[in-house]
């Protein structure tokens, strides 16, 4: 394969990246080929030597993605970092997407839970302040008689509601970033069997 099909190629693998990135991505390819020239060897001996262009695309593609997920510890981009990951092969699909399941579900239960508490502690509040919202057929069961003791119980409720569901952000941002890494080590053990390292 000559050059030019090498770099098309490779920049076909990393349009989903910032037109700056694709730049430099592809200078760096170019000065490989340039480099290989000066030492006599052809475009084909140099484009088999620097490996598939498909492959390093895509590992190039989410090294910059798994880059992104780390700096903003944004679940929507370890997602696409995944995705990128899981475009590597099917072992990829099974290390990248069991512990983001398994840990979005937990974070997921956490912040509902929260939420849950901040609604009931709503309704409390609004019960107590207002008996005669009560349809007179349905019963409503208190802890406590005493109409301040309900209002403490519901701004309770409210208040460790909103804890948790505050809460559930620094470990759902630390998740990220945790996975991001996690994602660069199986990044770097791909790359390593592609014989890609650069």
């Amino acid at each position: 394969m000559d050059k030019s099909e090498f770099l098309e190629r490779l920049n076909s693998g990393l349009n989903d990246l910032p037109e700056n990135e694709i730049q430099e991505i592809t200078a760096d390819y170019e000065e490989h080929f340039a480099a290989g020239a000066e030492a006599g060897r052809t475009e084909a001996e140099i484009s088999a030597a620097l490996g598939d262009p498909d492959k390093i695309g895509k590992q190039l593609l989410s090294a910059s993605l798994i880059e992104n997920a780390e700096k903003t510890g944004s679940l929507s981009a370890l997602c696409r970092a995944a995705l990128a990951i899981i475009g590597l092969g099917l072992f990829n699909f099974l290390i990248a997407l069991t512990p983001i399941i398994i840990a979005t579900s937990l974070i997921l239960v956490i912040l509902v839970c929260g939420l849950s508490f901040v609604f009931s502690g709503v309704v409390a509040l609004v019960v107590s302040l207002v008996p005669s919202i009560i349809p007179a057929d349905m019963t409503v069961v208190m802890p406590s008689d005493s109409p301040l003791a309900r209002i403490a119980l519901s701004i309770g409720l409210i208040a460790s509601g909103l804890l948790i569901s505050i809460g559930s952000i620094y470990p759902a941002r630390l998740f990220v970033r945790v996975m991001a890494r996690y994602f660069r080590m199986n990044l770097s053990v791909v790359r390593r069997a592609y014989g890609n390292e650069n």
